[in-house]
């Protein structure tokens, strides 16, 4: 998985998101690709797969 950073610059300091805000902002674009209806079958059960694991980390379970 690509770790994705991003930086607000604030009063010259810099803002990096939270673990869990990474995570839902994650969530949030899978389930935005979740929604193509044009998703072939397969992919759309790895967003829905990846999706499950996501909410797991932010809820604090460990899905298998």
């Amino acid at each position: 998985m690509q770790d994705n950073v991003i930086f607000f610059s604030t009063k010259n300091k810099h803002y990096k998101p939270s673990a869990d805000e990474s995570i839902s902002e994650e969530v949030h674009q899978l389930i935005s690709r979740f929604q193509d209806p044009d998703l072939p079958m397969k992919v759309r059960e790895e967003i829905f797969n990846k999706i499950i694991y996501f909410t797991g980390e932010l809820v604090g379970h460990k899905s298998d």
